[in-house]
């Protein structure tokens, strides 16, 4: 008897123990958001060509238009730009209501995991170990959930549409599915890597309501994308569709991917996934575990896409980090469940169990005094600021050209868009990036700029 009382001490220590390290990783993110959500300079180089497109929309002018020294659209679709600029519209601001609409969606992220799980499985325990477990993937994909950018946006849509594929086989519930699919393409392009295994996935479980999904998404995909290449008098295709495929393959991330980005930091919750998948294939859940394979496929094949893309970061992992989540709540869960406790051997499996998830959250463990700018970095922007505002007639910025807008100058296209054009990624130079250099080769030779402020030289 006193055997099984430790055991029963020692198992809801580690319980403990789990939900009290995935509360911390809530606390510490929401922490770490408080302190620098509205922080008036970027965080990241690209957080300041998401501010421009914004700004653009505020000023009534449309986004994918002819490439000029003065703008040129980033190759995304525009809903995230759009709900930002809606978001600055009521709140102001500059980068705040970007990294507001990027901070609820990474919330409800975890929601929607959480949701999945709690459904799936029917253990709240393992459910809200799943969602603090994205919560720990902060600073594995490199603090990205708060951004500026598009990302966390893109991966809730594509998590309730996974959620109401699985749960609701209504026609209505397929549409709502689709809906959100479509949201998640006008998002980000690549949601098309994820939008046939899911349609797939719903398929193998509710073959007739599926086709309302299937519908549903190409329909609002299609027109969409039609409506947009009117509206913008072909202009919109070229960036998202057109620049996009010119890129070259990362080819370090062939095996890189899978090595440093999922088995290294993930291989307690991939043991405990093989368990699951195969209890679910010896139990003839035959559909569901195909339901699921269908999804990670496409949920990591997106993630691997977007890494062996030339020019692709680490912000490419939110999709895999979140299927991994989901899958480490189930299995744990499913474990759990069926694991029997009777005698010593038993009891040590749970243990052992516990012990791997806990092994699973040291191992995303990190210093989030980093990720706060400091008072120093504040003082420094402004200096900057001031430095520039100082300088006579137009300044040259390629990489942060927000700053000439807060300094009260003329702001120009931001260089990202200047590397797509010229081919700096792959598939050479376009004739757009040819006339544009030399539009900037004649303006800085003629001296039209006071100054040239670059990161390095």
């Amino acid at each position: 008897m006193g055997g099984r009382v430790r055991w029963a001490h020692l198992r809801s220590a580690l319980r403990a123990m789990l939900l009290a390290g995935s509360a911390l990783f809530l606390v510490v993110y929401l922490a770490i958001v408080a302190a620098r959500i509205a922080y008036p300079f970027e965080l990241e180089w690209m957080e300041g060509a998401s501010l421009q497109q914004v700004q653009r929309i505020l000023s009534g002018q449309p986004l994918y238009v002819a490439p000029t020294l003065d703008f040129i659209p980033l190759v995304y679709p525009p809903l995230y730009y759009y709900l930002s600029a809606l978001t600055a519209a009521i709140i102001g601001g500059t980068f705040l209501p970007l990294r507001l609409v990027s901070f609820l969606a990474s919330l409800g992220s975890c929601v929607v995991i959480y949701l999945l799980i709690r459904r799936e499985s029917g253990n709240a325990f393992a459910a809200l170990l799943g969602s603090g477990l994205y919560i720990a993937t902060f600073r594995l994909s490199e603090a990205w959930f708060d951004l500026a950018r598009i990302d966390s946006l893109f991966l809730f849509f594509l998590l309730a549409a996974i959620y109401l594929a699985r749960f609701h086989s209504t026609p209505r519930g397929h549409l709502a599915a689709g809906a959100a699919l479509a949201l998640a393409f006008l998002t980000k392009q690549t949601a098309l890597f994820v939008a046939l295994p899911i349609m797939i996935g719903a398929l193998i479980l509710h073959r007739r309501t599926a086709l309302y999904l299937v519908g549903s998404a190409a329909l609002l995909m299609l027109a969409s994308t039609a409506a947009l290449e009117v509206l913008h008098r072909g202009w919109y295709l070229y960036y998202t569709v057109h620049l996009p495929q010119q890129h070259t393959m990362a080819t370090k991330m062939l095996l890189g991917f899978w090595t440093r980005d999922i088995t290294a930091p993930f291989w307690p919750t991939l043991l405990l996934a093989l368990l699951y998948l195969g209890s679910l294939l010896r139990e003839r859940r035959i559909k569901l575990a195909l339901f699921y394979l269908a999804v990670a496929g496409g949920m990591v094949g997106v993630s691997w896409a977007g890494r062996l893309n030339r020019g692709g970061f680490k912000n490419a992992l939110l999709p895999a980090y979140a299927l991994l989540c989901i899958l480490f709540g189930l299995a744990l869960a499913h474990v759990l469940a069926h694991l029997p406790k009777q005698t010593t051997r038993e009891r040590m499996a749970e243990i052992a169990i516990y012990v791997l998830c806990v092994a699973q959250f040291l191992l995303l463990v990190y210093n989030p005094i980093r990720q706060i700018p400091t008072a120093q970095d504040r003082a420094a922007g402004w200096a900057l600021v001031q430095t520039i505002r100082s300088l006579p007639g137009n300044v040259l910025i390629p990489y942060h050209p927000y700053l000439l807008t807060l300094a009260g100058k003329p702001a120009h296209a931001h260089w990202t868009g200047m590397e797509e054009l010229i081919g700096l990624y792959g598939g050479g130079e376009t004739p757009e990036g040819a006339r544009l250099l030399g539009e900037l080769r004649d303006a800085i030779g003629h001296q039209r700029y006071s100054a040239l402020l670059l990161d390095e030289i």
